[in-house]
């Protein structure tokens, strides 16, 4: 009885052999993948932050999806002009005079933080795995944030001392407005990463594109080359 039961478990054992192999060459043939923190990311728009997944599409590792965000800081584009609300005196012939006088209303921008959105592929020259690996790839790119702008309007007052006329600029209200910004476009990346451990590597990535959509405030501006650079420390399985 004993040895009808250890056949039939070895017989038991042996048929689940080959559906163990095949479950290990699936298992060999899984896709990788590919996780990052960029921890330096420059864009046309200023200094932020990102992170990134990439998923490998075939068996050769040469192939991959490629999904970047990324967060550009504010910008602030008043270009060192702050406005006070004290009064501004000054006299004819005076230093700024001409500015003074024909300049009752000052405007400035201040660019608030523009989060970037990037979906492509990227296509490996050697092997994915090696220890130093080049890709080029391309990607959509789709960028929204908001923005501000203060508008600060004055009023220009003529006054007398004794017989000289002087004038007096005088802050009178500011207002702000806010409004939205969006960018549509199209990049080529070149990445170099470089695997510092079975599963962790370092990589530096660079792609410049071009604008093809630049609105603000639901008003489209001047196309603009489009750039960002990213430091990245990443997790690879």
């Amino acid at each position: 009885m004993n040895m009808m039961r250890l056949k039939q478990l070895s017989l038991i054992t042996l048929s689940l052999l080959p559906i163990a192999v095949q479950a290990q060459d699936v298992a060999r043939k899984q896709s990788h993948y590919a996780a990052a923190v960029n921890l330096l990311h420059i864009t046309e728009d200023n200094v932020g932050f990102g992170f990134s997944y990439e998923h490998l599409l075939n068996e050769q590792n040469s192939i991959s999806l490629y999904l970047p965000f990324s967060y550009a800081l504010s910008n602030n584009n008043n270009n060192g002009f702050y406005y006070s609300t004290e009064p501004q005196y000054f006299y004819p012939g005076q230093y700024g005079y001409d500015r003074y006088m024909t300049d009752l209303q000052d405007r400035w921008t201040v660019e608030k933080g523009m989060a970037y959105f990037y979906p492509g592929v990227k296509f490996y020259t050697g092997k994915k795995l090696a220890r130093v690996s080049y890709c080029v790839g391309a990607s959509l790119l789709v960028g929204v944030g908001q923005g501000e702008q203060t508008t600060v309007n004055y009023r220009l007052d003529t006054l007398m001392n004794g017989a000289q006329e002087y004038y007096m600029r005088s802050f009178v209200n500011s207002s702000t407005e806010h409004y939205n910004r969006i960018k549509l476009g199209m990049m080529v990346t070149n990445a170099l990463n470089i695997r510092m451990s079975t599963h962790i590597y370092t990589g530096l990535e660079l792609g410049l594109g071009y604008s093809y959509l630049n609105k603000e405030a639901g008003v489209s501006l001047h196309r603009e080359m489009l750039a960002q650079i990213g430091l990245k420390l990443g997790y690879y399985r």
